[in-house]
């Protein structure tokens, strides 16, 4: 198919007319590809919408004859392509990024359709071939797409998902980048090697230090995307430095196993310019410094220049910025004198907090503590992260929204307000945020029905249901009736993964696993609503 370059920002439009209804922003260097018609190209550019539209050519945008350089104007966009493919998927952004800067040593070393690897993830002929025959099949990709720089995010983030898979279900947990990377070099053969680390960790150190250089790279690119693209596990009221600490924890920083700072703990130290920590193997303690990196690094001058190297000790923190409002919110800094620092995370009660933080447990994670003793401080007049804007016709969401999850609170009361947005943001997506209670596009009577869109053996239950309860599709006490069920006897291990989680979008990866298990899982659209839960159940900082 036809690939194509805009010149300037436009907009897709709904019609093949300049004077059209736009449907959204396109921005200038977008790479899409289409069938062109006239002035028009036909064409779908998921990260920009899902809907199908037109982009005008000309002056407005032009066709490449062959695949073009990626140009350090078009790296945001690239990486704007990946944040979604990752987040529609369900991979893991920051590697696949990482992986693009390390494999074409920062996007400027691509090849073309005469090298045996080309493109911003170096696929080969057969690996496409294979992939787009096999896991990417949904994406309806030909041979040549192979050479379109705009289609390897979404393929790239599909293999990606596929090898993360094969590591988790052999070693019941997630690989650390560096596995993952070795996994998807090496191929299947690899999962052996990869249960003795010792034998091949020569090799995992130095796809480590790749990465880890490739990553410095990209985070400069990735510092100049939106918000709501820069931080891809960030809560909606999140203030920027929670954001950045819940990318750490993410990327799964944790001391070496002979409980030593690794080069990305000694990073925090370097952040802050501290006079301790920068030299890796080191043993200094490091809850400090992991507060100050995330400050630092969150854009925020004037909470930024308030950290001093003297942020390494915990009590520094008693006077940075300002005391906390009453309750804290999410995301306040969390002092214990004399001891330790760090960030309060959701879940928090009036005797017990949850503190995401780093030398915890030897990583950066999220434990509980006693709440005798703790002083809160926070930065005022800062931005939190904003909720994306409810669909338009869909304020049947807003108002059924905060209704359910105030009952799956007095049902699950160890869920916290973003496991229950994780929820919400799975049955928001399947009902098209409640006003879609039987599938489109099937014969009568099959097809999914209700809030989850329940099908097969699932659906007879809550038809059966719905006869018990003489009552419509939507009915909201039937709906709930089917959902509690579900979550106390069936599908109850969809709560058990979910406990497992602290931000959004791991929340609702993991609900959908267990309790959705959708053939296409559009992450993007579940993350976008139950964002929108949690917007819901937050109230403004005096």
């Amino acid at each position: 198919m036809p690939q194509f370059k805009t010149l300037v920002d436009t907009n897709l439009l709904k019609e093949a007319r300049s004077d059209a209804t736009p449907i959204a922003p396109i921005r200038k260097g977008t790479l899409y590809s289409g069938e062109q018609k006239d002035l028009f190209v036909k064409t779908r550019i998921p990260e920009v919408s899902p809907e199908e539209g037109f982009v005008e050519v000309g002056d407005i945008s032009k066709r490449l004859a062959i695949p073009e350089p990626l140009t350090p104007e078009d790296y945001v966009n690239f990486c704007a392509s990946v944040t979604f493919w990752s987040r529609e998927v369900g991979s893991d952004r920051d590697y696949l990024i990482a992986l693009a800067f390390d494999s074409t040593k920062n996007l400027t070393v691509l090849g073309d359709e005469n090298t045996p690897k080309a493109g911003p993830f170096q696929f080969d002929a057969p690996t496409w071939q294979a992939a787009i025959t096999g896991v990417a099949k949904s994406a309806n990709l030909s041979v040549d797409d192979r050479l379109d720089w705009a289609c390897q995010p979404q393929v790239a983030a599909f293999l990606a998902r596929e090898a993360t898979e094969k590591f988790e279900k052999k070693f019941q947990r997630l690989p650390t980048f560096k596995e993952l990377y070795f996994l998807q070099l090496k191929g299947d053969g690899a999962l052996d090697a990869l249960g003795t680390p010792a034998t091949i960790e020569t090799e995992l150190t130095a796809l480590q230090k790749r990465l880890e250089a490739a990553y410095v790279e990209a985070l400069k690119v990735i510092d100049k995307l939106r918000p709501e693209d820069k931080f891809i596990r960030a809560s909606v009221g999140d203030p920027p430095w929670m954001a950045i600490a819940r990318e750490e924890k993410g990327r799964g920083v944790k001391e070496d196993p002979g409980d030593r700072n690794t080069p990305e703990i000694a990073a925090y130290f370097k952040a802050i310019n501290a006079h301790v920590g920068t030299i890796p193997g080191q043993t200094v303690h490091w809850c400090g410094a992991f507060v100050g990196f995330c400050i630092k690094t969150c854009g925020i001058p004037g909470a930024a220049n308030q950290v001093t190297p003297d942020a390494v000790g915990a009590d520094f923190w008693l006077t940075w910025g300002d005391k906390a409002p009453d309750p804290p919110p999410v995301g306040s800094v969390v002092v214990f004198p004399g001891q330790h620092v760090a960030f309060l995370a959701e879940g928090s009660t009036a005797t017990k907090l949850q503190i995401l933080g780093g030398n915890q447990s030897d990583s950066v994670c999220i434990v509980p503590r006693d709440r005798a003793g703790a002083q809160f401080r926070w930065f005022n007049g800062i931005s939190r992260i904003a909720a994306p804007t409810v669909p338009a016709g869909q304020n049947a969401f807003v108002t059924l929204a905060p209704r359910i999850m105030a009952q799956l609170a007095t049902n699950f009361g160890s869920l916290t307000d973003v496991h229950r947005a994780a929820i919400l943001g799975n049955l928001g997506h399947e009902c098209a945020g409640f006003t879609l209670m039987q599938e489109v596009g099937v014969a009568k009577g099959s097809g999914g029905l209700g809030w989850a869109q329940w099908t097969a053996d699932r659906r007879k239950i809550f038809e059966q249901l719905l006869r018990d309860m003489n009552a419509p599709a939507d009915d909201f006490d039937a709906n709930y009736a089917m959902l509690l069920k579900e979550l106390t006897v069936s599908h109850k291990k969809a709560i058990e993964n979910l406990l497992t989680t602290s931000d959004i979008a791991s929340g609702v990866r993991e609900f959908e696993k267990i309790f959705e298990v959708a053939g296409v899982k559009n992450y993007a659209s579940r993350e976008r609503y139950a964002q929108i839960a949690l917007s819901l159940l937050q109230k403004p900082l005096p």
